[in-house]
């Protein structure tokens, strides 16, 4: 079994390599061949390759081809019929000079004269120079492909200098790229330029390649064009060069697109704000979709630009038209509410005055029934009803509640007057009110209240001095019965052992050395306590007997605790 296989390199070329030796070479081994392919070799045939990368077999002697294996063999060794297609042989420079074969100078009695077959084969280092020349002579640029550097063998003898090393020549391709001096990279700048200019003209004249066109598809369509079969660059700049211009035609194409779409959108505006010119006459999108619209509106078909224009371009542009009615309606609305505003204002004022003017009239207890007939026919009360803001009624009691605040204010005052005048209460309570408005007449800070501010007044002061005394009584009385409670507890405690005395001046005489005695002053109370207190004798439960027979469950003993020392 043999070791070559056959692989493809980056370019779609065909190769082989041996997976032991790890040789490579362009050349099929005679390993791989078929008999047919034996049997063509011994009647003078050989392979080759065309221009386009195609497989053909030529005979060494009569320089005729042939497509196929199979034809050479029912042929045999008969000329070419005429009018045949003869493929292109590359590199072929003159009659009889044919690429290939090398291994051998006769096949069976016929001799090949090709100088191909008779070059030397030399060491690297002496066919570096030769083959670099070989390249300077032909002109090689950046432009030619490796594939067309493979073709010089057809045509030059140094191509052979190192047999079967594609590797080694493909680096000797690179090496002389990266060593050309500038004259060499300016001239193959403006073969590049002109290249591109030829193809983009080329391009611009097929009139199918559009936009979107792709590569393998213009491939097909350039097949015919001499600008891209017979040129010597490299696929790549084709491609790059085709994809530069296939991106202005789509610049183009976005940029007409878009004027019309534009266009085609301010239309639909106008018809929009014919359909619906305010708020009022704004419509459901479903209304709008159903007698508007699309195929439910001839008006709207006739209109040929709105086919550029989606279900969603006509939604977002009538969302817009009734967000610009929206904002409109609420700029109204402000300045409605802004003049309104002023209004109310110059109401609420008008109808403050008012206030003013029976201002004396309102004390802190007036009710708003009390004022209402005076105002309610007034044109500054019937103006201020039904507007925005605080109503009459508000701005009522806020005169009510400024009185209140006042009264508290002159209550203050009222009271510092009768704690330095040291004012008697006789606790008769109209008698007292009317005290305290004569002293609050007399008073300079406050006479210039009227008499109905006075009598208020005085109220409050009454009402409050009653609290205050009611608040000290029943704070004496809870002293009281606090201290009847330690009395209590003190007769307990000194007599509950022996036994109450028969009479209380016995008692006394015993408890007069005991605070809780010495705090009730009155005789009377602690007598009454005394008489009414039992001695209460505490009793001991009995213990059960216990039975020495049956002892019962032993009670658990506590557990001893150990001291735990603690490390901080």
């Amino acid at each position: 079994m043999t070791s070559w296989k056959e692989a493809q390199d980056a370019e779609g070329r065909s190769y082989f390599y041996d997976e032991v030796t790890r040789e490579t070479r362009w050349e099929k081994p005679e390993e791989l061949w078929t008999n047919e392919e034996r049997r063509a070799r011994q009647l003078g045939w050989l392979p080759a390759l065309s221009q386009d990368g195609k497989g053909y077999w030529y005979h060494t002697e009569t320089g005729e081809t042939r497509w196929e294996v199979g034809d050479v063999l029912e042929d045999g060794q008969e000329s070419v019929q005429e009018g045949a297609e003869e493929p292109e042989i590359q590199g072929k420079t003159t009659e009889g000079e044919h690429p290939e074969p090398r291994e051998k100078d006769k096949v069976d009695g016929y001799e090949n004269r090709s100088e191909m077959l008779r070059a030397v084969v030399l060491p690297k280092t002496e066919a570096e120079p030769l083959f670099l020349a070989m390249l300077n002579d032909h002109n090689v640029d950046a432009t030619w492909s490796f594939n067309k550097i493979i073709e010089l063998g057809c045509s030059d003898a140094r191509y052979w200098c190192i047999d079967d090393d594609p590797l080694w020549k493909r680096a000797m391709f690179d090496k002389y790229l990266s060593t050309r001096s500038q004259e060499q990279l300016l001239r193959e700048h403006s073969a590049v330029s002109k290249f591109q200019d030829a193809f983009v003209a080329a391009l611009k004249r097929n009139g199918n390649i559009r936009y979107y066109t792709r590569w393998p598809t213009a491939r097909r369509l350039l097949a015919n064009e001499p600008v891209y079969t017979h040129s010597v660059v490299s696929e790549k700049l084709k491609r790059r060069t085709f994809q530069d211009y296939v991106a202005t035609l789509r610049r183009d194409h976005d940029e007409t697109s878009g004027r019309e779409h534009m266009r085609a959108v301010t239309e639909l505006r106008e018809y929009l704000r014919q359909i619906a010119p305010d708020s009022d006459h704004v419509v459901s999108w479903q209304q709008l979709y159903d007698n508007h619209l699309f195929e439910n509106a001839d008006r709207f078909m006739s209109n040929k630009r709105f086919a550029l224009l989606s279900k969603e371009d006509v939604l977002r542009e009538y969302l817009e038209l009734v967000q610009d009615h929206t904002n409109t309606a609420r700029s109204k609305l402000a300045d409605l509410q802004r003049a309104n505003y002023t209004h109310d204002r110059v109401c609420r004022d008008n109808f403050k005055v008012l206030l003013t003017e029976i201002s004396s009239t309102v004390h802190s207890t007036t009710k708003w029934s009390e004022v209402y007939p005076k105002i309610h026919k007034d044109p500054r009360f019937l103006a201020i009803l039904g507007r925005d803001g605080s109503s009459a009624l508000d701005l009522f009691r806020d005169l009510v509640d400024e009185k209140a605040l006042q009264l508290q204010a002159h209550k203050s005052v009222a009271q510092q007057l009768l704690n330095e005048s040291q004012f008697v209460w006789s606790g008769d309570t109209a008698a007292d009110e009317k005290a305290l408005v004569t002293v609050l007449q007399a008073a300079g800070p406050l006479s210039g209240l009227d008499a109905t501010d006075r009598a208020l007044l005085a109220t409050q002061l009454e009402r409050d001095h009653r609290a205050r005394v009611a608040q000290q009584a029943e704070a004496a009385t809870r002293l009281r019965e606090q201290r009847l409670r330690l009395f209590t507890l003190l007769l307990q405690r000194v007599f509950a052992s022996r036994g109450k005395p028969a009479t209380w001046e016995e008692a006394a005489l015993e408890l007069s050395r005991y605070p809780e005695a010495a705090a009730i002053e009155n005789d009377q109370d602690k007598r009454k306590a005394f008489e009414k207190w039992q001695p209460a004798v505490p009793t001991r439960p009995s213990r059960p007997e216990t039975d020495s027979s049956n002892p019962g469950p032993a009670l658990p003993r506590k557990r001893q605790l150990t001291p735990v020392e603690l490390d901080y």
